[in-house]
């Protein structure tokens, strides 16, 4: 790609995938809730309810999805999402949330590597973690779709 090209594919707007990174990682954790929990995206809520007895919501979490994010910007902003998401299943058990298999508490992390947004869950000193199916970004965002 020339510098011109990647200049404006790195200014263009990839905000428009945000909501289907988000979706994508909810769907890569909703296995490793406890059984009792599920946990959706709705609109852009995450939304954790309980399958325990009756069914029902027990909290939600608004995620925050900025309108305008560079290509750079995209592992911080799903790192956040993944804290949001993170912080509500937490609050919900009392505990942290997911754990290593030795059982460490862990943060959320991400990173773009040429076309794939790795996800992931770390402990404290980056040792081991929880790996989530990687996110493919492709080289140039899809169009936004303006609803009229």
């Amino acid at each position: 790609m020339s510098d011109h090209g990647q200049m404006r594919a790195s200014s263009q707007n990839w905000a428009v995938l945000l909501p289907d990174i988000l979706t994508h990682s909810v769907d890569q954790l909703r296995p490793m809730l406890p059984k009792h929990l599920a946990v959706m995206v709705v609109g852009g809520q995450v939304l954790l309810s309980t399958t325990a007895g009756q069914p029902r919501a027990v909290a939600t979490e608004t995620v925050g999805v900025p309108a305008q994010v560079e290509r750079g910007g995209l592992a911080a902003v799903a790192a956040r999402m993944l804290a949001d998401v993170q912080d509500l299943i937490v609050t919900d058990l009392g505990g942290p949330w997911p754990l290593t298999k030795s059982g460490q508490p862990t943060h959320p992390e991400a990173s773009l590597v040429g076309t794939s947004l790795d996800l992931r869950f770390s402990n404290k000193d980056g040792s081991d973690g929880v790996l989530l199916a990687p996110y493919p970004v492709p080289e140039i965002p899809p169009p936004t779709v303006v609803a009229g």
